[in-house]
């Protein structure tokens, strides 16, 4: 698809952000406000709840030690990284 274009965006999130800012270093500010608008496509919503450890489905040694160390609910980035790898 033609992100620039105004098409679907079928490109990544990295591959939109350096779009976006080409875009912005060559002051082509319409096609900037285009590549934003498909980047915030990328965008996840934002879960109903905070999720636990256990949810993302680590073992329980694991979401023990996490609890140890202060680190009781994993931050977004986190929970991404889960589904990345997972």
């Amino acid at each position: 698809g033609d992100v620039d274009g105004g098409g679907p965006p079928s490109m990544g999130p990295n591959e939109i952000q350096t779009l976006l800012r080409n875009a912005i270093d060559t002051e082509d500010y319409a096609a900037a406000a285009r590549l934003r608008d498909a980047l915030s496509m990328h965008r996840p919503a934002a879960p109903e709840r905070p999720l636990s450890w256990e949810d993302l489905g680590t073992v329980p040694w694991l979401s023990d030690r996490l609890a140890d160390l202060g680190l009781g609910v994993p931050t977004t980035t986190q929970c991404h990284s889960f589904e990345a790898v997972g």
